[in-house]
């Protein structure tokens, strides 16, 4: 897996909002705990996504599993067995919602998530920028720990 290199500007210098505009795939997701040592991948290894921010400052952010089991297809969902739609709703994650940026910060107030326990939230990211990637970093409390997700993002191409 190429990873990119961070390369630190003068935020002076640097318009964040304008360098996030546009669509961004996912590289790669880790997420740490501050009490523990061991690297967790919330969905694998090799996770799928996409981040999508508009110039007229909406957001979208989805993310799977790449190994997502498929629902079966002669049942209607309503009718399935409460297994199947609770496999694929723990191998996906998104949310929407308008977004605004303070210096590198990026702030997401979730208005739309398939967890409804984030509607109303606003995630806070930390925003870091190499030749083609975004760097995004959430720090959060989580059953009296404190959590880092780290995100690697790089631009989509329609190829």
């Amino acid at each position: 897996m190429l990873l990119c290199t961070f390369i630190r500007t003068d935020d002076a210098d640097v318009n964040y909002r304008a360098q996030l505009i546009g669509a961004w795939t996912l590289r790669h997701w880790h997420m740490q705990y501050s009490n523990r040592s061991e690297i967790l991948y919330p969905f694998g290894e090799n996770p799928q996504g996409l981040l999508i921010y508009s110039d007229d400052g909406w957001m979208n952010a989805s993310i799977c599993r790449a190994d997502r089991q498929f629902l079966p297809v002669d049942i209607h969902p309503k009718h399935m067995a409460p297994e199947h739609p609770a496999a694929a709703f723990a191998s996906f994650f998104q949310y929407a919602g308008p977004f605004r940026v303070n210096g590198d910060t990026v702030i997401h107030k979730v208005s739309l998530s398939l967890n409804p326990n984030l509607v109303g939230t606003q995630q806070v990211r930390q925003m870091e920028f190499s030749e083609g990637c975004l760097h995004l970093r959430g720090i959060e409390e989580a059953n009296s720990e404190t959590r880092t997700h780290t995100l690697e993002w790089i631009r989509a191409s329609t190829d």
